[in-house]
């Protein structure tokens, strides 16, 4: 029929971070900072993975821009260049994970790089107004892991963005920067 099927969690929502499973969406983040930021997951998408497999998804969509998310985390307090973090991420995700679900036991769970997309904040999360709670990439960053990804940090296959009403906003336009690279349309 032509159809694809994807799923697109928030980070905490499928976190190669953390073994931890929960059901509950009320949980703090996994990293020891904003515990009183109460809407984060533990893996509860990578439920769905363990139980109907990777390949039922064309691709899966880790929402970086999850408010205090594990990207923003490394990025923000540990202080990782944001190239390095996402060339890892990529590397980790491939690489795979252990899960321990309730009656279901431990699961390794993992997205090859084929399936993986990266979703980015535009430039709505590029300011001052929101304290820091949602990580920015520049575009320049995602350009650098994608030119230079080999097989030892494969290439994603794409990366999205919340949200296309934002485009131009703070002097970000990222359907034009990731295409400058990605060479997805003719502009």
């Amino acid at each position: 029929h032509g159809y694809m099927v994807g799923m697109a969690p928030a980070q905490s929502y499928l976190n190669c971070d953390t073994s931890e499973f929960s059901l509950s969406l009320t949980n703090g983040p996994a990293e020891k900072w904003h515990q009183d930021f109460m809407y984060h997951g533990r893996n509860v998408y990578a439920y769905l993975l363990a139980r109907c497999g990777v390949e039922t998804f064309d691709f899966v969509t880790l929402q970086l821009y999850e408010g205090w998310s594990s990207a923003n985390y490394h990025l923000s307090q540990k202080k990782e260049v944001p190239s390095n973090y996402l060339r890892k991420l990529i590397r980790d995700m491939n690489k795979g994970w252990d899960v321990n679900f309730p009656g279901l036991g431990t699961k390794r769970i993992s997205v090859p790089p084929e399936r993986l997309v990266i979703g980015l904040a535009n430039g709505w999360a590029n300011s001052d107004n929101d304290k820091g709670k949602f990580v920015f990439i520049e575009p320049e960053s995602v350009e650098q892991v994608f030119t230079e990804c080999d097989k030892s940090a494969p290439r994603p296959r794409g990366f999205g963005y919340w949200t296309i009403g934002e485009e131009g906003t703070n002097g970000v336009y990222l359907a034009r920067s990731l295409n400058k690279f990605m060479k997805i349309r003719q502009c």
